[in-house]
């Protein structure tokens, strides 16, 4: 499926949303979540707040391809189906039209 910039822009900031939930819920709420991931929340922030200040680089680029994959290398397919805190059908369409990040 073929996106827009503007789509997958509004994706990574999605995900940077759901794992600052998963942050806020699991450390101060008690609510059982997934624990939230860090790394891919901050990729995700570095990089919308790049766009938004007009300082995109590729390193930040990279290092969000990087810890996207590092989501989908490591969680099993049925977990993502299951669970609706997951990001992983969000991460799958970034990472396929990664060329317009």
């Amino acid at each position: 499926m073929s996106m827009t910039k503007e789509q997958l822009i509004s994706l990574i900031d999605g995900i940077a949303t759901n794992e600052k939930f998963k942050l806020d819920a699991f450390f101060f709420c008690g609510f059982p979540t997934e624990k939230p991931n860090d790394n891919l929340m901050r990729a995700c922030t570095a990089y919308i707040d790049s766009i938004n200040n007009d300082t995109e680089s590729e390193e930040i680029r990279d290092n969000l391809v990087k810890e996207l994959q590092a989501v989908l290398d490591s969680v099993p397919e049925v977990k993502g189906a299951k669970n609706i805190l997951s990001n992983e059908a969000e991460i799958r369409k970034i990472l396929e039209n990664k060329e317009l990040l």
